[in-house]
């Protein structure tokens, strides 16, 4: 800001409380606001005696971050914010001020974090899909030379072998707040082939047009395992858009069912239609997702995953990505204190499957006597035991729906 007169840069947090008591109240103890320019509280926004702006922003909102045009930018813990706040974020970059040009050298941006998983921010810096003039740099906090070493010790005995690994080492493998314990990459990750065509097959779907919408294609073993093999996932498609593309994907394919968010069912006022009716007209009947409650849905898949009885295809390259970055939302953001929910951030491709799976027959943990038995579709929903360590763990729940 100092370097280029007029200029202005964006320092952001994720919330607007991290945003007050850590990332704001850091920068003026290290920057006083008598050397440094005139700051507006309300606005958020430091002009400097140049010219120059530094805005204070929360990523909470991704859009509104739509306004500024930006020299640079800096994210603070940025792991815990969504990536289309980084992508707002970049677009803002490299677009001329109306009075003054900068050179192209002159863009820039830095972020800090701890890790969060194998997230976006994993994918863009240290993974081998990552940018060339993208630069990440892994600090575990046991390199840092100013640090004495019994602090080292300490913090190793504080956090735990998990937490230690992350807070500490810097890994990437594993994060507070992770629901898919079970997720294991090398076991439920499966190269692409062609199934058997006397498995019975079924789709599943998550609406959207801002945010994607979601079908997956799921085939079931004589054995009861999963496999998911197709993967649609495009925003900005309409009900008629999204049926066209399912049976041009679907091919001639037979399907037991294809279940949908309930939110299809909604009439749009405007034009006296629903999702679910756009795509009857392609031919494609779609039932309501079975409402077990979403903890009986997040377990039901844990179950699976536990289970070994879950295989996604390498090509479902969404579904793939979101399975391991799903989350529980921090206790700051609980909406009491007893109840968790999952943060609702890159979920579209799990929904889909959830209904999916919420909307099969699952007929383990029950008596051998039952497991044989023909239950009428409208029933089969209601079947669902968690396994042992999820049963010590909600004791009052026998049966989800």
């Amino acid at each position: 800001a100092n370097k280029w007169p007029k200029s202005r840069g964006m320092i952001t947090n994720n919330t607007h409380p991290q945003l007050k008591t850590s990332t704001i109240e850091t920068f003026f103890r290290l920057f006083p606001t008598p050397y440094v320019g005139e700051y507006n509280k309300v606005e958020k926004t430091l002009t400097l005696a140049n010219g120059s702006q530094i805005i204070f922003r929360s990523t909470s909102d991704p859009d509104s971050l739509l306004g500024s045009n930006l020299l640079w930018f800096f994210m603070d813990e940025a792991a815990l914010a969504p990536e289309y706040a980084f992508q707002t974020l970049l677009s803002r970059l490299k677009r001329n001020e109306a009075d003054v040009t900068f050179p192209m050298s002159a863009y820039k941006f830095w972020i800090t974090t701890n890790p969060a998983g194998k997230n976006w921010l994993w994918k863009k810096f240290f993974s081998q899909e990552k940018r060339s003039d993208f630069i990440g740099i892994h600090a575990p906090t046991d390199e840092n030379t100013f640090l004495d070493p019994s602090y080292i010790t300490m913090l190793h005995e504080i956090y735990g072998q998990d937490l230690a690994k992350r807070f500490v080492k810097g890994s990437f493998e594993t994060f507070i707040g992770q629901i898919f314990t079970e997720w294991n990459e090398n076991f439920h990750i499966i190269d692409d082939c062609d199934l058997p065509s006397t498995w019975y097959r079924f789709r599943a779907i998550d609406f959207g047009f801002k945010h994607p919408s979601c079908c997956l294609w799921i085939a079931e073993d004589p054995d009861g395992c999963l496999y998911v093999y197709r993967e649609l996932y495009q925003s900005g498609l309409t009900g008629y858009d999204l049926g066209e593309l399912i049976n041009t994907l679907s091919g001639k394919e037979e399907y037991l069912f294809t279940v949908g968010d309930t939110s299809g069912a909604s009439i749009n006022q405007a034009s006296n239609e629903s999702i679910f009716s756009q795509l009857e007209s392609a031919g494609i009947w779609v039932e309501d997702a079975k409402k077990q409650g979403q903890f009986g849905r997040i377990h039901r898949l844990k179950a699976m995953l536990g289970r070994k009885e879950l295989f996604i295809m390498r090509g479902c390259r969404h579904l793939i990505d979101e399975m391991p970055q799903y989350q529980w939302e921090p206790d700051s953001m609980k909406r009491s204190a007893s109840r968790q929910a999952p943060m609702k951030v890159n979920d579209h491709a799990i929904d889909a499957l959830m209904y999916g799976i919420a909307n099969r027959p699952d007929r383990y943990g029950l008596p051998k006597e039952k497991q044989d038995v023909v239950y009428k579709r409208d029933d089969q929903y209601k079947i669902a035991v968690p396994y042992e360590h999820i049963k010590q763990q909600e004791k009052s729940l026998k049966v989800y729906y």
